[in-house]
């Protein structure tokens, strides 16, 4: 799931329209004129003018994908993992819940202060050092290192 700081900044995404919409207005028509040798030459036009136009249209949209790719980075995506109803509860974190790690020699008086500090409906948790790397954090809203 996409999430945006400034989603208003998504109108600017209409600016990409501007070179398509400007390549197509300004094109012009070839101009036929008649001389000799007009065969060979209308061929060799029709063949380089082709790989042109393919060429042009190719840097139109180039310029045209450039201003998307800097109205999209304005409006400052945020992307969110979407996540189940199973993986939330078996990573051990219902939805909505945050869990506070205190990581250390804590005693029972740490713990209870950092649960009357914390906001309701928070998880105060109080682990070994040596068991760090167990412990899951994209449910962990803090962690706290108790020092000797």
């Amino acid at each position: 799931m996409i999430r945006f700081l400034e989603p208003w900044m998504l109108l600017f995404a209409i600016a990409a329209a501007v070179p398509p919409l400007l390549a197509w207005l300004v094109r012009r028509e070839a101009v036929a004129r008649e001389w000799a040798a007009i065969e060979i030459l209308a061929r060799a036009v029709k063949r380089t003018s082709l790989e042109r136009r393919i060429v042009d249209w190719l840097a139109v949209l180039l310029r045209a994908a450039m201003l998307l790719a800097v109205a999209f980075a304005a409006a400052r995506p945020l992307f969110v993992p979407s996540r189940g109803p199973a993986d939330a509860t078996t990573r051990g974190a219902s939805a909505g819940e945050r869990r506070i790690l205190v990581v250390g020699e804590s005693n029972d008086a740490v713990v209870a202060a950092i649960e009357a500090l914390s906001p309701p409906g928070s998880i105060v948790r109080s682990i070994a050092p040596g068991r760090l790397d167990e412990e899951p954090f994209d449910a962990t809203a803090l962690v706290v290192l108790v020092g000797p």
